[in-house]
């Protein structure tokens, strides 16, 4: 995913200069509440799978392949045990709130949402050339993103984004639980009914204390 590229010129120079820990969380389960926040502090924006719009842009063939899911929330009281743990830090700290399927978590928007969603699916070769050719795009509003430039790399992102999934870039590794065992993650099922129970009753925002 080209937009983490400079991620590794980070981790090469901290290699040299302190001990570091690389947080990997898997994708915020906050980014199923889109449009809706469900955070004090995560920007969210639109993701293939929109339970919002009841629809997904999924890879042809690749419903199997599989996500970690962590609440922001989790991932900030991980960090902070974190700083306060004695033992030395691994390089590669994987958080592992849950871990589903592309189409299990489909499968839940459609049951918290009532609805079939739309599903499209774009062909592996078609991304890796550049071709997308899907009915909508993710709107990629982040503030790092000049607003001119969103429409282009939307396409690129989307790409990027599913040939990710499929090779199995959001599937994380279990340091953390392993050092913490006491810890108990928020699983994605409890934190989307909650939330979406919520926004269905007309709530613009969910979760929002931490």
């Amino acid at each position: 995913m080209f937009w983490y590229d400079f991620k590794d010129e980070t981790r090469t120079y901290l290699a040299e200069v302190i001990e570091y820990c690389l947080f990997q969380p898997g994708l915020f389960t906050n980014y199923l509440t889109y449009p809706f926040n469900s955070s004090k502090h995560v920007h969210l924006f639109e993701t293939p799978i929109n339970y919002h719009r009841r629809r997904a842009l999924i890879t042809e063939g690749r419903e199997d392949a599989i996500f970690t899911l962590t609440t922001a929330q989790d991932f900030a009281k991980v960090v902070a045990l974190a700083v306060e743990y004695e033992g030395e830090w691994p390089v590669i700290g994987g958080i592992k709130g849950a871990t589903m399927t592309v189409g299990q978590i489909i499968a839940l928007g459609e049951k918290l949402r009532g609805e079939t969603f739309e599903v499209t699916r774009l062909k592996a070769e078609d991304l890796k050339a550049g071709v997308v050719e899907a009915p909508w795009l993710p709107w990629v509003d982040h503030p790092s993103i000049p607003e001119e430039t969103i429409q282009a790399f939307s396409g690129a992102m989307l790409s990027g984004f599913l040939l990710g999934i499929s090779a199995g870039n959001f599937e994380i590794s279990d340091e953390w639980n392993r050092l913490l065992p006491d810890f108990r993650f928020t699983q994605p099922e409890d934190f989307l009914t909650t939330a979406w129970a919520a926004i269905d009753d007309g709530a613009k925002s969910v979760h929002t204390d931490y």
